[in-house]
């Protein structure tokens, strides 16, 4: 296997997992629409998952959901929250909305336990995202 550019997010290839290896998996059990899914390692600086969202995919005329693979190197996790548009829409003032490119929603949510999948930026925004947790798949199990 090749070597993979992981940037600041993972200080070894171990720790990572590709995208494409996340959506397979996850694919397994759920019906994902690649272009509203989106996937995180956990940035392993700051303890969260970092996820841009272009705005322009959450319309509620477009896609009902947006999908989020999230994979935790340390407990071998991967979680896949299945995130109404509209959620989004409504929890707009409490999310961080950058000009990159294009308009995207910056989420940063945490992988600590006592707070796990809240997003975390900006600080105390309240926006959790726990209750849209469909499955977690143990990546340890055959693959």
């Amino acid at each position: 296997m090749g070597s993979v550019r992981l940037g600041a997010s993972h200080p070894t290839n171990e720790a990572a997992m590709l995208k494409s290896e996340a959506k397979r998996r996850a694919s397994a059990v759920a019906d994902l629409d690649p272009l509203y899914t989106h996937f995180a390692n956990i940035n392993w600086r700051r303890n969260i998952w970092w996820i841009d969202v272009p705005l322009s995919k959450v319309d509620a005329d477009k896609a009902t959901c947006i999908e989020l693979l999230l994979f935790d190197h340390r407990r071998h996790e991967l979680h896949h929250l299945r995130v109404p548009s509209g959620y989004l829409l409504a929890h707009l003032d409490g999310l961080t909305v950058r000009k990159k490119k294009a308009e995207v929603i910056q989420l940063e949510l945490s992988a600590n336990l006592r707070c796990l999948f809240e997003n975390v930026a900006p600080v105390a925004s309240g926006v959790r995202f726990g209750q849209f947790l469909e499955h977690t798949l143990d990546t340890r199990e055959g693959g």
